[in-house]
């Protein structure tokens, strides 16, 4: 914990079938080694007891300092990024597919710019993606984002688009009860399924 926070589980997690995959269809991926709390330990730099609580002996809470986005108002900017936490990788990186460090860290970066609840957005970024191979949603729907595991880049335009409120990202951002009413009412989605 001291040297990597809660990310120190995401190994264990795969290990024991129990790591949120592709909208929580599995537990285990072969990808995960590229966002295994090793790969964040090189990319966290703030080692030190963590702001939290400079008493705590768990010390869990990390950083990433001089992380430069690719997409969104801070591109090409050096910021720091709070995390990565097991949540944040389990979310934004396997749940939604995005085996990817710098991936995670941006989308990490902008939930908290812009104050959206990761899990939230992961969780309803997975229900997306998996609506969207199952071609109940496509790109006409989505205003081109190609919606599908493991497309960082259309994870990050959504959820620019949900902090702008515009686009298919405005209608992502009511959550996944409402969106499974719209795909049924609007779309003819079987919710069965």
């Amino acid at each position: 914990m001291r040297k990597i926070g809660t990310a120190n589980i995401i190994e264990v997690m795969d290990e024991y079938d129990l790591l949120p995959v592709h909208n929580f269809k599995f537990g285990s991926h072969e990808d995960t080694y590229k966002i295994s709390s090793e790969v964040f330990k090189k990319k966290v730099t703030q080692n030190v007891p963590d702001g939290c609580w400079y008493g705590c002996s768990m010390s869990c809470a990390k950083a990433a300092d001089d992380f430069i986005p690719e997409t969104g108002p801070y591109k090409g900017q050096k910021v720091i990024v709070d995390g990565p936490e097991y949540e944040t990788a389990g979310g934004v990186g396997s749940n939604i597919g995005v085996f990817c460090p710098k991936g995670v860290l941006e989308l990490n970066f902008y939930c908290d710019t812009y104050g959206v609840d990761v899990i939230s957005f992961a969780t309803t970024t997975a229900f997306i993606m998996e609506c969207y191979e199952n071609n109940i949603i496509n790109k006409e729907i989505t205003g081109g984002l190609e919606l599908y595991f493991g497309n960082k880049y259309a994870a990050l335009e959504l959820l620019h688009q949900m902090a702008r409120g515009e686009g298919f990202g405005k209608i992502a951002g009511l959550g996944v009860r409402r969106l499974k009413k719209i795909f049924e009412e609007e779309y003819g989605a079987d919710r069965d399924f």
